[in-house]
């Protein structure tokens, strides 16, 4: 048996999907609507509905725990594999609220009823069709043991039936995935595509968790839409399938929450041939791309751990079983011992050793191997031959790199960390000619920030990238095809995502959004270089306090006004 540790971010992974903000399509048959009910006081988006006006097969998996919410005790009552709408909450967990919440939750889903079933009759086919409140679902998140405010809730369903969208765009998917997070740093999304026969099928896919990250599926819910035709029956195992392997094999704290659901709507408008069998050869396809997407959507929340550093890969290669191989690598990434050697980028794999022997399953230890990385540490019982711990240590410090993209009509800019490996915060409030990325003044880390305002940007060959994405004035699109590399560039949100250069050259950067009348000429250049001609082109950059340097005293006096009307705001 070999066990194999690998650091998420280091240089022998490919992360192009990682965190990725992916242009999700719109799912024929669905409808989406993202308010904000006031749950949490500062008027953000806090509730949301998913409706199937012709009606869905679902399938959802729930969370283990024997202590659940009222929106689980209820899905758990709806016998039906047909539903016709999910109502999410945040702020809120209804849980351990008693006989209220159930009853609060009930009268939610007779104004939905209601709400729904008045919205259909006011259509231009004038359907008279009754929406029962046994065609809803709902899920909750957030603070458990609270009054569950059903009348907050309950008043604002009319204005959440009203302002249902039937073109779902970006715009949409990200309003709906912000309106589901809790203590997510950043709304979570993904978008998957596959052929059932000869017709195209189109999975999006959404998804909130950061804290109690433990299978199975930890403080999370995901919902996923798709416009297959597949009987509930088989969604149910091929969801049971993936989810293993997924949802159910991340873990960040080791804790369990009481209202973790997954779940995935199929409307039918692809119209494909009808399944008649879960072994049918045209659903393998589509198992694979709900696996990307879960996988994907499972990443994504691990990295926005609370707290988490860190993204470890565990891999368990030779076990007589997968739940053989799952019991050694949870044994492993739940220890506290074994997390505070990852943090502290200790290469202490006794630690290792000791969770696989705690892990209850019969291990030989001549027949075993550990690697770190593409590092053999040990094997037939013994340290490596060739192990040093220099190596694994230098190892360990592996991350990527955070780079700051400017978008603006019609041009590219960058700024790198500096030396102290950190880039400064930054506002928009700030920005000017004198200060083109807002760097905030007071910031020591953003004095040696690396300025590169140009249209060429160079990257290190085999080392991980983040790009951070920012706008100053519309929509753009910081596309680079050769990276599988796609992103877009908000006014007023910080965008990302992950990849990793392998291979030296030149690549084209392209804006991918229409962006004015400039828009065709907003290209540039990623050189990807080697070890020391990268480190070359780095020390010919300018720092920010290089910039400082070169202004005279009215420019800087210009920067420090920016900085005191910031503080003002």
């Amino acid at each position: 048996m070999t066990l194999n540790l690998k650091n998420f971010l280091n240089p022998k992974i490919k992360m192009s999907k990682m965190g990725e903000f992916q242009d999700l399509q719109h799912i024929e048959g669905l409808k989406i609507s993202a308010i904000s009910a006031d749950l949490y006081g500062d008027g953000r988006d806090d509730l949301s509905l998913f409706y199937f006006q012709e009606g869905a097969n679902f399938a959802a998996l729930y969370t283990i725990s024997k202590i659940t919410s009222a929106s689980i005790n209820w899905n758990l009552k709806i016998k039906r594999h047909f539903v016709k709408a999910l109502v999410v909450n945040t702020k809120n967990a209804n849980t351990f609220t008693g006989i209220k919440g159930a009853q609060g939750l009930k009268e939610i889903a007779h104004s939905l009823s209601q709400a729904l079933t008045l919205k259909l009759s006011q259509s231009p086919e004038g359907a008279s069709e009754v929406v029962k409140i046994t065609d809803l679902l709902f899920a909750s998140t957030g603070v458990i043991g609270e009054d569950f405010p059903y009348l907050k809730i309950k008043n604002r369903i009319p204005e959440l039936v009203k302002k249902l969208r039937t073109e779902q765009n970006k715009f949409i998917w990200f309003k709906a995935a912000t309106a589901i997070m809790t203590t997510d740093t950043k709304p979570k999304l993904a978008y998957e595509e596959c052929k059932i026969g000869n017709k195209l099928v189109k999975i999006s896919g959404i998804a909130k968790g950061s804290g109690m990250i433990a299978p199975n599926m930890a403080t999370m819910l995901s919902f996923i839409f798709t416009d297959a035709n597949i009987p509930s029956v088989f969604l149910k195992a091929i969801l049971r399938k993936v989810a293993t392997t997924t949802f159910n094999s991340i873990t960040v704290d080791g804790d369990t929450s009481t209202n973790d659901m997954v779940a995935i709507f199929a409307t039918g408008k692809a119209k494909n041939s009808k399944i008649y069998n879960v072994l049918d050869p045209k659903l393998q396809d589509f198992e694979k791309a709900l696996h990307r997407l879960a996988l994907n959507l499972s990443k994504q929340i691990v990295v926005d751990g609370e707290g988490a550093k860190k993204f470890i890969t565990i891999k368990v290669i030779g076990a007589r079983s997968t739940t053989m191989a799952k019991n050694i690598g949870f044994s492993i990434a739940n220890s506290p011992l074994f997390k505070t050697a990852i943090a502290g980028e200790d290469p202490n794999w006794g630690r290792i050793v000791m969770g696989i022997g705690k892990s209850g399953e019969n291990i030989i230890p001549n027949k075993m191997q550990i690697k770190i990385g593409d590092y053999l540490v040990a094997e037939q019982n013994k340290t490596a031959k060739d192990y040093k711990e220099s190596d694994i240590k230098e190892y360990m410090k592996w991350d990527a790199i955070n780079i700051e993209v400017m978008a603006r009509q019609w041009g590219w800019q960058y700024r790198l960390p500096g030396e102290d490996g950190k880039l400064g915060t930054s506002n928009m409030v700030n920005i000017n000619d004198q200060n083109p990325f807002g760097i905030n003044l007071d910031d020591q880390n953003g004095r040696d920030d690396i300025l590169i305002q140009s249209d060429e940007l160079h990257l290190k060959t085999n080392r991980p990238v983040k790009i951070l994405l920012r706008s100053t004035d519309v929509l753009h699109n910081f596309y680079v095809p050769q990276f599988r590399a796609k992103m877009d560039a908000v006014p007023g949100l910080i965008t990302y995502y992950w990849f990793e250069p392998n291979k030296e050259g030149d690549y084209e950067v392209l804006c991918a959004e229409y962006c004015g009348i400039g828009h065709y000429g907003m290209r540039a250049k990623v050189v990807v270089d080697n070890e020391e001609n990268y480190e070359k082109w780095l020390e010919q950059q300018e720092t920010f306090s290089d910039f400082i340097a070169t202004l005279n005293g009215k420019e800087i006096k210009k920067i420090k006004l920016a900085k005191i009307n910031n503080l003002n705001e």
